[in-house]
């Protein structure tokens, strides 16, 4: 009776550790697939930047820098006021977004 609480014991941490590793792998992959939509969006920032200091302002719409906004898996541009402007993404959950502020120059997560 012993040998088999035992090995039922071992059975259940197996299973455990399985399914923390398997959390732990999801978050990495979807923490690196969110650096990444980041980095992606710095570059724009830099052609938005480059534009409003050509300019003197940010771009009325994104298609200005020669970025065309698509529903899936793209950049969204929303210029707040003459000077400022967000740049956000859909993160991977629903209704989620990932949004940089031209105001505090930084992303939120």
């Amino acid at each position: 009776m012993n040998e088999k609480i035992t090995k039922i014991g071992k059975t259940l941490c197996i299973t455990l550790v399985i399914i923390i590793l398997l959390i732990l792998g999801v978050y990495l992959i979807v923490n690196i697939k969110i650096n990444q939509k980041i980095n992606a969006g710095n570059e724009l920032i830099s052609k938005i930047e480059k534009y409003k200091s050509e300019y003197g302002y940010p771009p009325l719409k994104i298609v200005d820098i020669g970025y065309l906004e698509t529903e899936e898996g793209t950049f969204h541009y929303n210029r707040i006021d003459s000077m400022n402007y967000e740049l956000y993404f859909s993160a991977y959950s629903v209704g989620e977004t990932i949004k940089y502020s031209s105001v505090n120059k930084k992303w939120n997560r």
